[in-house]
């Protein structure tokens, strides 16, 4: 099996492996740090978080936020379920941010928390839609009526 035969995915789950108690990912902002097995298990836990509330293997998940650990943890469950992230360019006006989520017909948004006036903009033109916050993120479901734990 050569590297180009490897999914993201199966880098995840062969670094947990190889690496699983050193850091994978340090936050200096928020003085945090996540291992390798920590990566992973959240990335699994994450992925059938969302195959619970339906996403499957070809639907996109819209992304509007900064680089981060839940970035990066939102990049691994999709690519554990097969679905396919968006990621949406923060310095777009507000209509172009909604005319790119309606045309690749994103299932599913995340929006960091310095996004929340264009989320809130954009209910408008986007019917249907369901927000959370937690964690600095917003979760925005198109299509559905959606109860989330905690």
């Amino acid at each position: 099996m050569g590297l180009y035969d490897l999914t993201f995915y199966d880098i995840i789950k062969r670094n947990a492996r190889c690496f699983n108690k050193r850091d994978a990912w340090f936050d200096v902002d928020a003085c945090r740090s996540t291992t390798f097995l920590e990566y992973r298990e959240k990335v699994d836990i994450l992925a059938y978080g969302l195959k619970k509330i339906g996403i499957k293997k070809g639907e996109r998940i819209g992304v509007l936020g900064k680089n981060s650990i839940e970035y990066f943890l939102l990049y691994g469950a999709a690519e554990a379920l097969g679905a396919i992230i968006v990621p949406v360019n923060s310095r777009l006006t507000q209509n172009e941010i909604g005319f790119n989520l309606n045309d690749c017909a994103c299932k599913l948004v995340f929006a960091g928390k310095e996004y929340s006036q264009v989320v809130q903009g954009l209910k408008e033109s986007l019917p249907s839609w369901f927000g959370r916050q937690g964690h600095g993120q917003r979760v925005i479901r198109k299509g559905l009526t959606l109860k989330v734990k905690g």
